[in-house]
């Protein structure tokens, strides 16, 4: 019945995220995972906690066929960032994001390896079990790094957060909200954010 929804979701949205599972490109790591979209109902649900507001952009990291860009494209933010290192996966996401109907924020999809991806106007970052503890640990010091340049508050949303001791092993990040929906048991969603300390006077 999930499928069956997902299906015409997309047929109304003018996009395609249904496919099969694609095997897993080989990353630096070498932790790559299949890839599987986020239930739409659940989508809804998670980025709700996130109060996306008009300047925030958004790194979907491990984007795959692009249907949480594509969601997040239709809400009023300035940019959403897929970033994926499955050549197929990533241009079946630009392709998404070309006939994505209702869309209000610009999509960028960039194919590349997250443990080395850039990651300075960051905002949001979004995690559907990408990938696995090695990378998680590269993408999260690589995000860090960007703070160190460009201090800013950020969010970060972990869905099916099958790593997240990597998350609780760093210490300029805490943890802020879980969610557990009650219809779909095996499911859940975890919120971070920085210690960010704004300058005063400067």
């Amino acid at each position: 019945m999930r499928d069956v929804r997902a299906a015409l979701i997309d047929r109304w949205l003018r996009i395609n995220t249904c496919g099969s599972a694609v095997a897993p490109t080989s990353s630096a790591q070498g932790d790559a995972v299949f890839y599987e979209p986020t239930d739409y109902r659940l989508l809804q649900k998670y980025i709700k906690p996130l109060g996306l507001k008009g300047d925030d952009v958004v790194f979907d990291v491990g984007c795959g066929m692009g249907r949480t860009v594509c969601i997040l494209a239709r809400r009023t933010i300035r940019k959403c960032v897929g970033i994926e290192i499955d050549p197929l996966l990533a241009e079946c996401a630009r392709s998404n994001a070309v006939t994505l109907r209702g869309r209000r924020a610009t999509i960028e999809i960039r194919l590349s390896d997250a443990a080395v991806a850039d990651y300075s106007d960051g905002t949001v970052f979004w995690f559907n079990n990408p990938f696995g503890s090695k990378t998680m640990e590269a993408t999260l010091e690589r995000i860090e790094e960007s703070l160190k340049v460009q201090p800013r508050r950020i969010q970060i949303a972990y869905v099916y957060p099958i790593h997240e001791r990597v998350l609780w092993n760093c210490s300029w990040l805490r943890c802020v909200n879980r969610l557990r929906p009650l219809l779909y048991s095996t499911s859940q969603a975890v919120y971070w954010t920085n210690y960010f300390f704004a300058s005063v006077g400067g």
